[in-house]
């Protein structure tokens, strides 16, 4: 999924955003989670930035999502093949890039999707043992 190569060798996941070995979200950041969203959405519907970077503020990140961030990953996601874009021209105003997602982009979802869940499942353990220590009864 990773177009790296050598991080499969050597697990460097940092510089590309694709998720890391099982278990590892991509440097463990909350503002990672941005790109596996991105994914989602794009997987959703082809858009355009403005249109992504508005979507996303519907997630409900605890922090204020950039727009240059958004097309930060936008452009890493291309260099990695994850989407195409493609200038769209309207008939007013401005021509604005288009983006879709690629096979590869939707395999780069998927693998995030499978460190998602593992998370979950981790979380959802955590919170059982707690539950049981503290009496507290769903």
């Amino acid at each position: 999924m990773c177009m790296e190569k050598h991080h499969h060798r050597h697990g460097h996941h940092e510089m590309c955003g694709c998720p890391g070995p099982p278990g590892e979200m991509a440097g463990g950041r909350h503002e990672n989670l941005i790109q596996p969203v991105l994914l989602l959405l794009l997987c959703e519907k082809s858009a355009h930035g403005y249109e992504l970077h508005e979507r996303l503020t519907g997630f409900g990140f605890d922090f204020t999502v950039d727009p240059t961030t958004v097309y930060r990953y936008l452009r890493r996601f291309e260099e990695q093949g994850f989407v195409t874009s493609h200038w769209e021209t309207q008939d007013a105003g401005p021509a604005r890039r288009l983006y879709e997602i690629t096979a590869e982009g939707k395999g780069c979802f998927q693998a995030w999707v499978s460190i998602l869940r593992k998370r979950r499942d981790f979380y959802n353990f955590i919170l059982a043992r707690a539950d049981d220590i503290f009496d507290v009864r769903s």
